[in-house]
C-alpha cells in the first residue's frame, strides 16, 4: 500500500516539475541573431518665433528587439539656432566649435525597450519670419541583429518661424446677475491681436467652480470647431488660421437650478494650443461671474425626538397618514411592534443565560 502511494506521489512530482519554467542556462542565453526594426524619433513644435527658446525631443524604439548595446543619438543643429542645454534622461555634449551637431547617450532605457529625452536650443533674435529650421537626428548602435530598415534610423523634422502673436479671450458680458431657471445667454470672444497669424493648433478650456460641477452650458461654437463636454469641463478644438484683428466667437446658454440660488459661480475658459508663438499669455484665460439670486435653500432641521407630529384623533389615538387607520396611544404601529419584538428577544437570551447558570452551579458541586 505504501509502495502504490509512493509511485502515485512520485508520478504527480514529476508531472508538477514538467509544468515549470526551465531554468536551465540555456533558456537565458542571448537571443539568436535576427532582424529588427530600429527607429529614430525627433519631435519639434511646428512653429517659433525669434528669440524664443524651443525644446527638441529625440529617441529611439524598437530596442529590445534589436538587441542593441550601445546607443548614441546625433543631432544636427541648423544654424540659426544656438544650443542651450539637456533636459531628463539625456546626457548631450554641445556642439564643437565649428559644428552643428550634439551628440547625446540616453542615461536610462524604459520598459518598453525605447529612449527619449530633451535639449533645449534658442532662435536666435534676427531670424526672419518665414525662415524653415531644419533638424536631423540619427542613430549610432551596436547591434546583434540586422536591421531591414536602416532609412529609418534617422529622421528630418521642420519648424517655420513666424510673427509672434498676442492671443487673447474675453466674456462679454464678464459679470452678470441670473435667476434659477431662466436661461442666460454669453459670448466668449478670442481675439488675434497680432502681429502675426495664429496657425491652427488653438483650443479653448472650459471649467466652472466646484459648486456647479454638474452645470454643462449649451455651446455654439465658431463654424468647423468641435466642442466635447464631460464633468465639470468643455473643449472646444479645430480652430483654423485667425488673422491679426480677427475672432473667434462662441455662444453659451446657461441655466442655473434652485440649489444654486444665493451663490456666485464663477466659469473659466483658457486657451491651448498657442504655442511659443504667443510670449504674453497673462490674456489667454477669462472668467465669468455669476450672481444667482434668491436665497441658499438651508438643511432642514430634524423633528425633536419628543415632539408628537401625528395629527391627534378623537379619543387620544393618533391617524395613520393615508390609510385612515388609528393606531392606540398604547401601540399598535411599527415602532411599538419593533420594541416588543426586541423585549421578546431580549427575554429569551435572558432565560438561556440564566438556565447555563443553574447548570454550570449544579456541576460544580
Amino acid at each position: 500500500m505504501h509502495k502504490a502511494w509512493g509511485r502515485i506521489v512520485a508520478a504527480a512530482g514529476a508531472a508538477v516539475l514538467a509544468l515549470l519554467p526551465v531554468s536551465a542556462p540555456e533558456a537565458q542565453a542571448a537571443p539568436a541573431e535576427g532582424t529588427a526594426d530600429v527607429q529614430a524619433h525627433l519631435h519639434l513644435q511646428s512653429h517659433t518665433i525669434p528669440g524664443q527658446r524651443l525644446p527638441v525631443e529625440v529617441g529611439a524604439f524598437q530596442l529590445h528587439e534589436a538587441g542593441v548595446t550601445h546607443l548614441t543619438i546625433k543631432v544636427t543643429l541648423p544654424s540659426e539656432v544656438t544650443y542651450e542645454s539637456t533636459g531628463d534622461h539625456m546626457n548631450c555634449k554641445p556642439p564643437a566649435r565649428g559644428s552643428r551637431t550634439v551628440i547625446c547617450v540616453p542615461d536610462r532605457e524604459r520598459l518598453d525597450g525605447s529612449v527619449t529625452g530633451k535639449m533645449m536650443v534658442r532662435v536666435q533674435e534676427d531670424v526672419l519670419p518665414g525662415t524653415v529650421l531644419r533638424f536631423t537626428s540619427a542613430l549610432v548602435t551596436e547591434a546583434r541583429t540586422v536591421d531591414p530598415r536602416p532609412g529609418n534610423d534617422s529622421k528630418t523634422a521642420k519648424v517655420t518661424v513666424v510673427k509672434p502673436v498676442d492671443m487673447a479671450s474675453a466674456w462679454e458680458p464678464s459679470s452678470l446677475s441670473v435667476t434659477p431657471g431662466r436661461p442666460v445667454t454669453v459670448k466668449f470672444i478670442v481675439t488675434n491681436h497680432g502681429p502675426g497669424t495664429a496657425t491652427p493648433g488653438l483650443h479653448v478650456n472650459f471649467t466652472t467652480d466646484d459648486s456647479a460641477m454638474t452645470l454643462l452650458p449649451r455651446t455654439v461654437p465658431p463654424p468647423g470647431v468641435t466642442c466635447t463636454a464631460d464633468t465639470g469641463i468643455q473643449m472646444c478644438w479645430g480652430y483654423g488660421e485667425l488673422a491679426p484683428g480677427e475672432s473667434h466667437t462662441h455662444t453659451q446658454t446657461w441655466v442655473f437650478d434652485e440649489q444654486h440660488a444665493g451663490q456666485t459661480i464663477h466659469a473659466k475658459a483658457r486657451l491651448g494650443g498657442v504655442g511659443r508663438t504667443d510670449p504674453n499669455d497673462a490674456n489667454n484665460p477669462a472668467t465669468l461671474t455669476f450672481h444667482v439670486a434668491g436665497t441658499a435653500p438651508s438643511t432642514p432641521a430634524m423633528p425633536s425626538a419628543s415632539a408628537d407630529t401625528s395629527p391627534s384623533s378623537p379619543g387620544g389615538a393618533s391617524q395613520k397618514p393615508g390609510t385612515g387607520e388609528h393606531l392606540a396611544e398604547t401601540g399598535t404601529g411599527p415602532l411599538a411592534t419593533a420594541v416588543a419584538a426586541a423585549g421578546v428577544l431580549l427575554a429569551v437570551a435572558l432565560g438561556a443565560l440564566l438556565s447555563r447558570r443553574r447548570t454550570w452551579q449544579r456541576r460544580s458541586r
